[in-house]
């Protein structure tokens, strides 16, 4: 996967309501995408947490560190969230369907 799509996904994950959250599936393989958000433990910083964003299907993963205010879907979602279950057959899956057929 190329970095800016996944640049792209981690920044759409600080701002975007629940609703959007929800429908969000991996760009690469359609899976669904993991989301954390962790408040700072010293409430006297200038960041409020961090983000935690991975598709554990693709195995990757992006940490943003000193997010500055707590992201909408938090508040509705709760803290931990599980967006979309879209998942795309792989390509092992296809290779045993197909040798199983001929």
């Amino acid at each position: 996967m190329k970095k800016k799509t996944i640049d792209q996904v981690a920044d759409l994950v600080h701002d975007a309501s629940a609703k959007t959250l929800e429908r969000l599936t991996c760009p690469r393989c359609g899976g669904s995408i993991d989301l954390q958000y962790v408040p700072s433990s010293r409430p006297r910083r200038k960041w409020v947490g961090s983000i935690f964003t991975m598709c554990k299907q693709c195995m990757w993963r992006v940490i943003s560190d000193g997010v500055s205010a707590e992201p909408p879907w938090v508040r509705e979602l709760g803290c931990k969230v599980q967006t979309g279950k879209k998942l795309k057959p792989s390509r092992v899956a296809s290779t045993i369907q197909h040798s199983r057929n001929s």
